[in-house]
């Protein structure tokens, strides 16, 4: 279940190479990047590779354009993929085509459009994946008369942010006259509210129960409600979509802590560009004055962040969390680092989310010096999980968390750039 900014077309992104250097591109490296959901060596791949030149490029270009936040030239590729006699001679492609068609009218907010798509990839998907499309399809269509979310600017936006007792960033939103303390969280694919804030912001509840997954491989069942117009000091968010927990499950009385409501992607995406400063301080400019270089270290995997880091000179693949209190790294890095990370202390895990806890395997190594985001943070201590824990924790190296963001005075999320900036 998988946002839209950077009108720039496909070709400043994919083809700087220039045509007169244009080749045929190793679709073997193609295969194995989008195998391990690595849209930076697809884009390498595919700089000035000839139109055409492989059967099934299309797919790679609408892939690697959704990645980099171009989803009209990527819904252009990925239909014409699916005219292609590549799509018709490889059923498992196909269906990964229909998807990402169907995640970008996710993030373009078109939800009617994408119920759709996710029905037609339901009719020629395998018995084993249908229920999870049907729960899908039933989100997206029921939110099929929700207009699109919009965001306005009055001028910057400078306001103050507040830890929680999980230590999470949180951010006040204002509904009508009511305002409510929402955790800012980069890693939550659709912002979430419990039922007694709902109310209490007067958010228009959908009579529509759907399944969501959680990390702790628990469903949980959740309703869905749109907030009419929520206000971020000189931003105005409108027609914003929530998922609705009952209290409980987004409330772990272990530690005294209730989680009242998550501002996720879709919102923080639509800002533009965010800036979270040490001091506590949100910031989000109405104007970009200037044109910012280099390439972009950042690209989206459905609406998950992934970004680009290294290790001893070793480029890694991480998720990015702002809802994740510290960093971690997943079975992927135990794989290829298994003497170093097993030379460390063996220790056991307790993760948590809608549905409860979680206990799981994994060990502690450090110190460990993390290069992202044009900064170098140190961290002491870091925990390398054995077990997944979602889905990205299959294919990326780790996420990166509150400790390394707090390393730096201050950190910019810019999805027009494309580019996680630490200073």
């Amino acid at each position: 279940m998988p946002m839209r900014f950077l009108p720039a077309t496909l070709a400043t992104t994919l083809a700087l190479a220039g045509a007169a250097h244009a080749q045929a591109p190793d679709t073997a490296r193609l295969a194995e990047a989008y195998r391990r959901h690595d849209c930076f060596t697809a884009r390498e791949a595919l700089r000035g590779a000839r139109d055409g030149s492989a059967p099934g490029l299309a797919f790679y270009r609408g892939w690697t354009a959704a990645a980099f936040n171009h989803p009209d030239s990527a819904a252009a590729e990925l239909r014409r993929y699916l005219a292609s006699p590549a799509a018709a001679g490889d059923p498992e492609r196909r269906r990964a085509a229909q998807q990402l068609l169907g995640d970008m009218l996710v993030r373009e907010f078109r939800y009617g459009d994408a119920a759709d798509a996710y029905a037609a990839l339901e009719e020629v998907s395998p018995d084993s994946a249908k229920a999870d499309l049907r729960n899908v399809v039933a989100l997206f269509g029921a939110l099929r008369s929700v207009p699109a979310q919009t965001v306005s600017l009055a001028g910057d936006v400078d306001v103050p942010t507040t830890r929680d007792r999980a230590n999470l960033i949180n951010l006040q939103v204002q509904a009508g006259e009511a305002t409510e303390n929402f955790i800012f969280d980069t890693g939550a694919n659709l912002s979430t509210v419990v039922e007694s804030t709902a109310q209490a912001l007067g958010f228009r509840m959908i009579d529509q129960s759907i399944q969501v997954g959680a990390v702790t491989g628990v469903r949980t069942a959740a309703r869905l409600a749109v907030a009419p117009e929520l206000r971020i000091g000189a931003a105005t968010v409108r027609n914003v979509v929530f998922l609705v927990f009952p209290d409980s499950a987004l409330a772990f009385p272990q530690i005294g802590y209730q989680i009242h409501g998550i501002l996720g992607h879709p919102v923080i995406t639509a800002l533009g560009e965010v800036t979270l400063t040490r001091e506590g301080r949100l910031q989000v400019p109405a104007n970009r004055s200037t044109t910012v270089g280099g390439e972009p270290n950042l690209c989206l995997d459905g609406l998950d962040n992934l970004v680009l880091g290294s290790i001893g000179g070793e480029t890694l693949l991480f998720g990015f969390d702002t809802g994740a209190r510290t960093s971690q790294f997943f079975p992927r890095y135990h794989q290829q680092h298994r003497a170093a990370v097993e030379a460390g202390t063996e220790t056991t895990l307790r993760i948590g989310g809608a549905g409860g806890m979680r206990t799981i395997h994994a060990y502690t190594i450090g110190p460990v010096a993390i290069t992202v985001g044009g900064g170098t943070a140190t961290l002491q201590r870091i925990n390398v999980s054995t077990e997944t824990t979602g889905e990205r924790s299959r294919y990326v190296d780790g996420d990166i968390g509150q400790d390394v963001i707090t390393s730096f005075a201050a950190m910019t999320l810019d999805y027009r750039a494309m580019q996680l900036r630490f200073r």
